[in-house]
């Protein structure tokens, strides 16, 4: 480059980058983002504060109510390598918090291949299934080179620790990726893998649950994909699975619980763009969900959860993430007057920083989500201690203070 071009280049970068910086970026990011649930978000300890002060307004606002947390909610990939000690240790932590359950969010990943539902990693091990007559499909379809994932087994020792400890289990069903690519739109697809979900929760609930000492901790079924808002009709799809996953969970067994999760997605937002409201359409998703042919889905004693988003959306307001958690809740509502059907309410309040930052939230932030999910809730749930907030020299100090001390 000719050297007088330089200095020239130079003093544009240095007038054009300020300008690009204060005024391109930000009209990038909300172009086209022209109703609420696209404005670019304030602080949001003040907009959860805000919020807060406006729920207080409302008729059936229950002063001074705030949930604590029953139920830690556990990635496996977390714990794929702990020892029965680790697991031990980690339930005596959040037992002494006050809480009382787990849910481990799978078991294993799944996908479909030619046409054939395959385990691509699991948590658990197979020397059992693998002369099982009645599971051929789950064994035979396994890439052994890439399934096992856990030095240990990662179920068994967990459940194993929380009979010990006193803390009930519920065990997730399979996630997949390409679940997030919607292949569910697929029917062979659906078959496939919901005949794969009904083999390994049979596999379990013969193995804990039947004539088993783990049968008073193995608790309940946690069906892992999230089923996310939209305005695309997919809960048809999903609906047909629940259901059918449900009947056989309580063909099986009928003293298990039940849950399922539901996702308010920023990526899949609701409008108002025509004659229906924002929390319209919501409930509308939700109804279509757990209602088939004027009949529910889902059976009483049920758990619906939901991540409660409200600051962990980087696009979308606390007031329109807050809109989500009321639809589920007036639907809940509707299912109990209009169709006998008592489902239990339960919000994943998310406490860490965000989807791409999983450092532990701000102790303010996460007791003003406290606050807020309360007064929605039959109770709450927290994202794992373990995966956020355990130190790096594992368990050597307290990581959760007692009951009424201090929040979380």
């Amino acid at each position: 480059m000719n050297k007088s071009v330089k200095p020239l280049l130079f003093s544009w970068l240095v007038a054009v980058i300020p300008f690009f910086l204060v005024a391109v970026i930000p009209f990038i990011g909300s172009y086209g983002y022209g109703n609420e649930s696209r404005q670019l978000r304030p602080p949001v300890h003040k907009e959860l504060t805000n919020y807060y002060k406006q729920m207080q307004d409302s008729s059936d606002f229950a002063k001074n109510k705030l949930l604590h947390p029953k139920t830690d909610f556990l990635q496996p990939w977390v714990l794929s390598n702990w020892k029965y000690k680790d697991y031990k240790l980690y339930l005596e932590k959040i037992k002494a918090s006050g809480m009382e359950y787990v849910v481990l969010q799978y078991v294993a990943k799944a996908m479909v291949v030619n046409g054939k539902a395959e385990l691509t990693e699991n948590y658990f091990h197979l020397k059992d299934i693998e002369t099982n007559p009645h599971l051929p499909l789950v064994y035979s379809r396994c890439t052994k080179k890439n399934m096992i994932v856990s030095r240990y087994d990662a179920v068994d020792t967990l459940l194993l620790a929380a009979k010990d400890v006193g803390i009930k289990v519920y065990l997730g069903t399979t996630l997949s990726d390409q679940w997030w690519s919607r292949h569910f739109r697929n029917d062979q697809w659906r078959t496939e893998m919901v005949a794969l979900e009904k083999l390994l929760i049979s596999y379990f609930i013969t193995k804990y649950k039947t004539n088993s000492h783990m049968s008073d901790t193995f608790h309940g079924i946690y069906y892992t994909p999230e089923m996310f808002g939209n305005m695309y009709g997919y809960e048809t799809y999903w609906r047909e699975m629940l259901g059918s996953i449900r009947e056989h969970v309580y063909s099986q067994d009928q003293s298990l619980k039940f849950i399922v999760s539901l996702y308010n997605s920023e990526h899949y937002l609701f409008d108002d763009s025509d004659e229906q409201t924002i929390e319209e359409k919501m409930q509308k998703f939700v109804s279509d969900l757990l209602i088939k042919n004027d009949k529910a889905v889902l059976r009483d004693g049920d758990i619906v959860t939901v991540q409660d988003k409200l600051a962990t959306n980087t696009k979308t307001s606390v007031a329109y993430n807050a809109k989500f958690l009321y639809a589920v809740r007036d639907v809940l509502k509707m299912l109990k007057s209009d169709y006998d059907n008592s489902l239990h309410y339960s919000i994943i309040v998310e406490n860490f920083n965000s989807e791409s930052n999983l450092t532990r939230a701000p102790g303010q932030r996460y007791t003003l989500q406290l606050l807020i999910c309360s007064q929605l809730a039959d109770d709450l749930m927290v994202f794992s201690y373990a995966t956020y907030h355990m130190p790096k020299d594992k368990f050597n100090r307290p990581v959760v203070k007692k009951k009424g001390k201090s929040t979380p």
